[in-house]
């Protein structure tokens, strides 16, 4: 029997059927239309023609969906809800965050198959291992997540002010700061440097990649063990060079 593409789950590499979910979780979806004065999703390229409904791909089977639905309810519950309409600033969290973090990160590059590297060989190699370590993990067959640090940044725009190199970035920069989601990879034009890069609203989670570790973010990194968790300065250009590649391709949304 020939299987087709389509009907392999990305995660499990099981043939099944695939459910057609969101890239980004669906609870920051229904956030971001119940929080609308019009509940519908914009796209800041083409602001008078609402969307009812962010992209669809057909990416995993039930189960594995499953698996990704019950740590993102965590999340919502513990965090995105209580920062977004509790105006709380500090969070406990345990090993969920990190799966979660990993989960995101996972489906920017299942999303492309892995692909858009044939060109630097080292970075599809480097991708590769990356995703096949997080598969490993969030299907629960290693306990190992692999050597790579996951950040969570938050953007409270009441108190919070862009850093780095600023100059040249788009006019719906804000825009996408408080209300887009993304999900997607950020690599150096000169250099081997790549981030696997996912985005809520105004929350930013940054895996390493290459380099594992990622330099100049303080404060920000996931810990495998049960921590507490608190709204931190951003510190670097990093976020910069993010919200200007994020809003540059925002038509993918």
């Amino acid at each position: 029997m020939t299987l087709i593409p389509q009907s392999i789950c990305a995660l499990c590499k099981q043939e099944r059927d695939l459910k057609l979910s969101h890239i980004s979780p669906a609870f920051a979806i229904r956030w971001l239309k119940q929080s609308s004065a019009t509940e519908y999703v914009r796209n800041p390229l083409n602001p008078n023609l609402p969307f009812q409904d962010a992209k669809k791909i057909r990416l995993l089977c039930g189960d594995c969906e499953q698996l990704f639905s019950n740590v993102e309810k965590i999340f919502a519950e513990k965090i995105f809800i209580p920062y977004h309409e509790q105006g709380i600033r500090t969070f406990r969290y345990d090993t969920w965050l990190q799966r979660f973090a990993i989960s995101l990160v996972w489906r920017a590059i299942a999303k492309k198959h892995g692909g858009g590297f044939e060109d630097r060989p080292t970075l599809a190699t480097n991708v590769k291992a990356a995703a096949d370590c997080w598969a490993a993990f969030l299907l629960g067959r290693s306990k190992d997540p692999g050597p790579y640090d996951h950040h969570l940044i938050f953007w409270d725009p009441t108190t919070m002010a862009m850093t780095g190199e600023t100059s040249g970035l788009p006019d719906h920069l804000m825009w996408y700061v408080l209300r887009a989601i993304d999900a997607t990879t950020i690599m150096s034009d000169k250099t081997d440097v790549l981030y696997g890069y996912s985005k809520l609203p105004q929350m930013f989670f940054f895996s390493g990649i290459n380099p594992k570790r990622p330099d100049g973010l303080q404060g920000t990194i996931i810990k495998k063990k049960e921590r507490s968790g608190s709204i931190k300065s951003l510190g670097t250009s990093i976020l910069s060079n993010s919200f200007r590649q994020g809003c540059e391709n925002i038509e993918r949304l």
